[in-house]
């Protein structure tokens, strides 16, 4: 643009002079437009960045927190389960004697009758379906 300014066509010397100057004002204007809006996005860039920064700093600051949150009802959980195993302890034995009381018995015979029948019935099945094999492979 510069040379088309100075050089072009048969205009009088000051006409080119003006074209050569409206020419380096033009391109310095837009120049500093371009640097200008350059600026303006590189500091909206800037202050998106820390605004990023401040974001994952407080997720981390939240991640933590929740870690250590899960870690103490770990630990409360653990420390339940134990006062409750101390508890069912304690309701089982007699307090002097520290032998297995009546409800210690009538709680292991529960269980122990449960385990029985649940043997039995699966016993009483297999012998079933071998009587039901046994008739349809004769038939």
């Amino acid at each position: 643009m510069v040379a088309w300014a100075q050089f072009g066509g048969d205009a009088p010397q000051r006409v080119r002079n003006y074209r050569l100057l409206l020419t380096v004002a033009v391109m310095l204007t837009m120049g500093a437009l371009v640097f200008l809006r350059q600026h303006l996005l590189d500091q909206e860039l800037l202050s998106l960045l820390q605004s990023s920064r401040q974001n994952l700093s407080e997720m981390c600051r939240l991640k933590d927190e929740l870690e250590n949150r899960e870690h103490f009802l770990r630990w409360q959980s653990l420390e339940l389960q134990r006062k409750n195993l101390q508890l069912e302890e304690i309701s089982f034995t007699d307090v002097l004697t520290g032998v297995w009381n009546r409800r210690y018995l009538e709680e292991i015979l529960t269980a122990e009758a449960g385990q029985v029948l649940r043997n039995y019935q699966r016993a009483q099945g297999t012998t079933i379906r071998k009587m039901i094999i046994a008739t349809w492979y004769s038939s």
